[in-house]
């Protein structure tokens, strides 16, 4: 089976190394071939030494690396950019490898998986990790029923509507999720 796996975080980062390929890796070994797809930062990119030892290793293990340079600024701008590329990006990879099943990490990288779903009928896994919107508005980044709060709980309900598949955390996520009104109707 061939698979995307879409995540808005880089490679590089040392988070990703840890928690994103060893996944990819134990479900290579049962013979899903994949093709990664993440959003890089410049600063982890110029590092080459790594960069370079991840397609090694990558390659070792019969798993394709695309990688595009994320973008921050301007806010939301830079994001809808994002968006767009991963998306033409994905359409691409879809279509050389007939991908079937396209797993996506975070909500952003959602957007493009549930728009893939939809587009050539693949299975999507909406890998969700937590309630995005809700945490930036306790960060104090977003306000709270301000545009951008709103529009991705509205995206929020869009994808785990339409995902074949969520990943969560924990069983207090996934509890929490149970309630959601609109989910059960799903069921």
């Amino acid at each position: 089976m061939k698979a995307l796996y879409i995540s808005y975080d880089g490679l590089t980062e040392p988070l990703a190394e840890s928690q994103i390929l060893p996944y990819i890796r134990g479900l290579s070994r049962k013979g899903v071939v994949f093709t990664l797809l993440t959003f890089d930062k410049k600063a982890y990119l110029r590092e080459s030494y790594r960069v370079r030892r991840l397609e090694s290793q990558l390659k070792l293990d019969g798993i394709n690396w695309a990688r595009l340079t994320y973008h921050k600024r301007p806010y939301v701008f830079s994001t809808v950019y994002d968006i767009l590329r991963g998306f033409f990006v994905s359409v691409g990879i879809c279509l050389k490898d007939k991908v079937k099943v396209v797993h996506s990490r975070s909500y952003i990288a959602g957007l493009i998986g549930m728009s893939l779903s939809r587009m050539f009928g693949t299975k999507h896994i909406f890998d969700m990790r937590g309630l995005w919107p809700d945490e930036k508005v306790d960060a104090g980044i977003w306000k709270k029923r301000g545009i951008l709060h709103k529009a991705f709980k509205y995206f929020e309900k869009r994808l785990l509507l339409s995902a074949d598949e969520v990943v969560v955390l924990t069983y207090k996520m996934k509890w929490l999720l149970e309630s959601f009104t609109y989910l059960k109707i799903k069921a």
